[in-house]
């Protein structure tokens, strides 16, 4: 009977990790597929889907840290996706005519929506270890940080526009300068969650109750 306790936690660490890992996952892919998209815009073709149904395993999440937040990163990649399609077809674009737009609403989109997913993974992990109706008032957002999100928009749009205008190697830089740095955040992220684990031996609850 006293382990019940601790195999319902160990239960929500495990879903809360995996979580977590779909979210950096999304984050790491969508740094990495918009680089590519630089180099050779085609490769939409094939990224475009895997980041779509991770991006609905991420919006759907454990109960408790499901934020609208979160839910608008992980749907993000699946709106992007039908959005160039849609652009793409409708405009007959052939892909040395998509590449510089193209690239630059990608470019545009991963920097409003990857800090975004840094949110995500923020609200995960804290909104996990509180209760129902603490975790209920933590998935609402205040006007303030609506302000902040719909200005950082407003920036990434504009960085954005400035690429539509500029040339293919600008853009390169541009996407590879934010993958390179969303790696290493990804990796210090990795590296001091496995540190704190070790440290606190939550690695494994239900061991370590025995």
């Amino acid at each position: 009977m006293p382990q019940e306790p601790q195999r319902a936690t160990g239960r929500r660490w495990s879903w809360r990790a995996a979580h977590v890992v779909a979210c950096m996952l999304q984050i790491l892919g969508i740094s990495w597929a918009v680089t590519i998209a630089a180099i050779e815009i085609e490769s939409v073709v094939v990224t475009s889907p895997i980041l779509s149904l991770l991006g609905i395993v991420v919006a759907i999440g454990p109960r408790r840290s499901r934020s609208i937040f979160k839910a608008a990163f992980g749907l993000s990649t699946l709106a992007l996706s039908v959005g160039v399609a849609v652009w793409i077809s409708t405009q007959s674009l052939d892909p040395s005519k998509a590449q510089l737009p193209v690239t630059a609403a990608l470019i545009s989109y991963e920097l409003a929506f990857i800090p975004l997913g840094w949110l995500a993974v923020y609200q995960t992990l804290s909104l996990s270890e509180l209760g129902s109706s603490q975790a209920t008032r933590g998935q609402q957002f205040s006007i303030a940080q609506l302000l902040v999100v719909t200005a950082w928009v407003a920036v990434a749009l504009g960085i954005g526009k400035a690429m539509i205008d500029g040339n293919r190697n600008a853009q390169i830089l541009v996407a590879t300068s934010v993958c390179v740095l969303t790696s290493l955040g990804i990796g210090i992220a990795a590296a001091k969650g496995l540190t704190f684990l070790q440290g606190t031996g939550e690695s494994d609850p239900i061991t370590s109750a025995k």
